[in-house]
């Protein structure tokens, strides 16, 4: 079965990027964790509620200004199919150099950083003259982590919540993705704690470790140190071509989660 088990660094950005609000207590779970992550030398003040952090000051006392923050950095990406290409920008991709600079048949699988987004987003696209009609549907699939000492796991290959296609509008050229709400990244099959740890146990070859025991604290899918959300979002475009076929590509999207 495959997972995903992320390095306790990064566990606290990426729970910032794709865990929602209806998700707090386990950002706050995880964010607990994370404290020794820090790099040395990095404090951090606060007043008698121990939520206010004070401003950096130097040697004499002074206020010493923040540095200007800047923009992310985004990569942009031709995702390309005979007849069709979209053009989209994302600030962190794990794809194989190249793999974006190829035609592709039916399929195009973007391996998403920590910090992009998909829903809500603006893409542009494009078709030759032989297409005479395109449409572009989406829908997402949702996964199950457990949280253990150490990496948060993802099973990718076990039983997900997968959500109806919506069409997107198409307007000059453009098209705006589905933006997701809370209620989206919480929907999951029903399932038991002891099923829950049986595809733990399976993903590690059934033997059981720091994630079987994590599990088996899980009053469900949604009880921590388990959680669920959005793991994978899907494009579906439907080209028909002036001759009157019709034929379908799929543009997958993998989102982190945990890490």
């Amino acid at each position: 079965m495959k997972f995903t088990a992320c390095t306790l660094a990064y566990r606290c950005n990426a729970f910032y990027s794709i865990i929602q609000s209806a998700h707090i207590l386990a950002f706050v779970a995880i964010l607990a964790s994370c404290t020794n992550t820090q790099e040395r030398g990095t404090t951090e003040q606060t007043d008698s509620t121990g939520v206010n952090e004070q401003p950096a000051r130097n040697p004499n006392n002074a206020v010493v200004p923040e540095a200007p923050r800047t923009a992310p950095s985004l990569t942009t990406i031709l995702l390309q199919f005979e007849n069709f290409s979209m053009t989209a920008a994302f600030e962190g991709l794990h794809n194989n150099k190249g793999y974006f600079d190829v035609v592709h048949k039916d399929t195009i699988v973007v391996d998403l950083g920590l910090s992009s987004q998909i829903s809500g987003q603006t893409y542009t696209i494009k078709t030759d003259s032989s297409i005479q009609h395109v449409e572009v549907f989406q829908n997402y699939e949702t996964s199950l982590f457990v949280m253990g000492e150490g990496p948060v796991i993802t099973l990718l290959e076990w039983k997900h919540y997968v959500g109806d296609w919506e069409k997107l509008e198409i307007a000059d050229g453009s098209l705006k993705t589905v933006e997701y709400n809370d209620a989206d990244f919480e929907q999951f099959p029903d399932v038991t704690r002891d099923e829950i740890v049986q595809a733990v146990k399976d993903a590690f070859g059934g033997k059981t470790n720091t994630w079987t025991e994590s599990a088996a604290k899980c009053t469900g899918p949604r009880g921590i140190p388990c959680g669920v959300s959005i793991s994978r979002i899907n494009l579906k475009v439907v080209l028909t071509y002036t001759s009157g076929i019709t034929v379908e590509r799929f543009i997958v999207f993998e989102v982190p989660i945990g890490c």
